[in-house]
């Protein structure tokens, strides 16, 4: 179906958007709790989870592929922990080194395959704008 407003892509990016929610509110029930505080997590306004991982002195030495595997290794139980939670299919792991340190920093984003700002302009402002210019802007 080609057009401004393809329903079925619609009720997916509305899956998303509630998707999106269940995450701020999983993130504002879980983020007091002691297992929260034991994995040093964080989390900011717009879903995101944050944790530092540190290697070994002897793991710094390895390739950076290698050390990735280790810190994806040392995550399990944040993973395990997010999964009984119910994130780990909203949610994907990005894993960055922190310049001079043998830390990574791994951060949980929330996954979006649907909703897009080009999607959002197209469907969701476009309309209201039209609306307001023929409507309420006379």
């Amino acid at each position: 179906m080609i057009g401004l407003l393809n329903f079925k892509r619609v009720k997916k990016v509305y899956r998303e958007i509630a998707n999106f929610f269940f995450i701020l509110s999983t993130i504002e029930k879980n983020s007091k709790t002691e297992v929260w505080k034991n994995f040093n997590l964080r989390s900011d306004w717009i879903g995101r989870i944050y944790t530092v991982i540190s290697l070994r002195e002897e793991d710094m030495g390895e390739m950076e592929e290698v050390k990735r595997f280790k810190v994806l290794e040392r995550a399990r139980q944040v993973n395990a922990h997010l999964e009984a939670l119910g994130l780990a299919e909203l949610i994907v792991p990005n894993i960055e080194p922190i310049e001079d340190s043998r830390s990574y920093l791994v951060t949980y984003v929330p996954h979006f395959s649907q909703l897009s700002y080009i999607w959002m302009g197209i469907n969701l402002f476009l309309p209201l704008g039209l609306i307001y210019e023929f409507l309420i802007n006379r």
